[in-house]
């Protein structure tokens, strides 16, 4: 009996993003099951507390003033505050440190919530999500081209809904729901080759926290100069203009900025291990271990930490700039490298690996299936929540505690870039050897 043409094109190209989709469901219910065992089993704490963030934290420090009245128990901190810092004179102008959070985020970010912050606070924030949730999830869909539409429900509820970034997003309120969704808008455009668009997109982004400028390398790659320049220009623009509405004016402005997000660095990095999927994180986990050798090597990384995430960045940037080097390595190293060289990465920022899920298929077919299951398999540890103590027998969650979060997050982008190295090393060997023969 002849195959039809459907058979036949589901057989030359199998959707190899089922496997993602089957690591990341299992990594979930192992880190489900185990957030039960602790919580409910040794008693060290509540479910939320391991499994989240906790959106019922309200404002600390001068911004009690502005606690509105609560939805069930939840305030969405990481919403609430800077809205409120965006109506500041200036929201990174300090008298005391003491009185509460220090405010590194960038002026494009303040100018979003100082918009949203013209409507109640409630109506904004439904605003607010209800936009972040729409253009990623509409940008992850339409990435998923060809597929039917319930095969496409299927693989985002199981790919990306069931996951403990999503849930993250949905329950701090954090800007990173915009940042991730112009990331996943700007791939969209990119591949749609509408790539123009996509710089726009991507230029927002960047405006919003710096680390997605290393997607520009699909630009540059490509030597859409134009393009880099719309790009450029637009991160220029926003970020700038807010600070003329501000008191101290650009230059004074930008100098706080800088000395706040130095002021933060050893805060974050310390004060939130239990949730810094960083490769900080990791250094700092390996550390509290006491493994003699290993805690040492640890130390010495993380004293040195600058100097090596600068590395990090400078090598695989130009392993990505190779022309050997195919789209979809590329961005599993902006991935990689945006979720642990940023000196602090919580639950919220690991949604960036939803870029993975939307080139999962035919941008990383090519492959050999043992380094495409290596990826996925990062990928889909990197997607799960598991903020346990290392010692969850003996103790109760805290935020100074390393966890399983923090000693594995940086290890998950770290393989990516092994398995994009020796990939990169296999092609450059294969070159070398072609060309001796070639000559013959």
């Amino acid at each position: 009996m002849p195959t039809s043409g459907l058979q036949r094109h589901e057989t030359e190209t199998p959707d190899i993003r089922h496997e993602l989709v089957a690591l990341t469901s299992i990594c979930f219910f192992v880190s489900l099951v185990a957030s039960i065992i602790f919580a409910s089993y040794f008693n060290k704490g509540t479910i939320q507390n391991v499994f989240s963030y906790v959106g019922a934290d309200g404002p600390a420090g001068y911004a009690n003033s502005v606690k509105p009245k609560e939805l069930g128990v939840h305030l969405f901190g990481d919403y609430l505050l800077p809205r409120w810092q965006s109506d500041l004179k200036s929201p990174w102008f300090i008298s005391d440190p003491s009185s509460g959070p220090v405010n590194n985020y960038l002026p494009f970010t303040m100018a979003v919530f100082w918009l949203f912050g013209r409507i109640a606070y409630w109506k904004s924030f439904i605003l607010f999500m209800s936009m972040g949730l729409a253009i990623m999830l509409s940008a992850i869909w339409f990435s998923l081209r060809g597929a039917p539409q319930i095969k496409k429900l299927q693989l985002i509820s199981a790919g990306v809904l069931v996951t403990g970034p999503f849930i993250a997003l949905i329950d701090r309120g954090n800007i990173q729901i915009l940042l991730t969704a112009l990331c996943c808008l700007s791939l969209t455009l990119w591949f749609s080759n509408r790539k123009t668009l996509g710089a726009i997109a991507l230029g927002l982004a960047v405006a919003l926290k710096g680390y997605p400028i290393l997607l520009l390398l699909l630009w540059i790659r490509e030597k859409r100069w134009k393009d880099c320049i719309i790009s450029l220009s637009t991160i220029f623009v926003v970020t700038v203009t807010p600070l003329f509405f501000y008191n101290g004016g650009v230059i004074t402005n930008i100098s706080r900025i800088l000395r706040n997000v130095r002021s933060n660095e050893e805060l974050y990095a310390h004060q939130s291990l239990a949730y810094n999927n960083s490769l900080k994180g990791t250094l700092l986990s390996i550390e509290s271990l006491n493994v003699p050798l290993l805690g040492t090597i640890a130390s010495f990384c993380y004293e040195h930490a600058l100097l090596l995430t600068l590395g990090l960045v400078v090598v695989f940037c130009g392993i990505a700039l190779s022309q050997l080097t195919t789209t979809g390595e590329v961005i599993l190293i902006c991935v990689a490298l945006m979720t642990i060289c940023v000196d602090y990465v919580g639950a919220y920022a690991v949604s960036l690996y939803f870029l993975v899920f939307m080139i999962a298929d035919k941008n990383l077919g090519h492959l050999s299936a043992w380094k495409l299951r290596l990826v996925f398999f990062a990928t889909a540890v990197a997607l799960a929540p598991k903020y346990i103590p290392i010692r969850f027998w003996s103790q109760s969650i805290e935020s100074t505690l390393p966890t399983y979060g923090s000693l594995i997050g940086g290890f998950s982008g770290l393989l990516i870039l092994c398995v994009i190295s020796f990939n990169s090393y296999q092609r450059i060997h294969e070159r070398n050897n072609s060309q001796p023969n070639s000559r013959m």
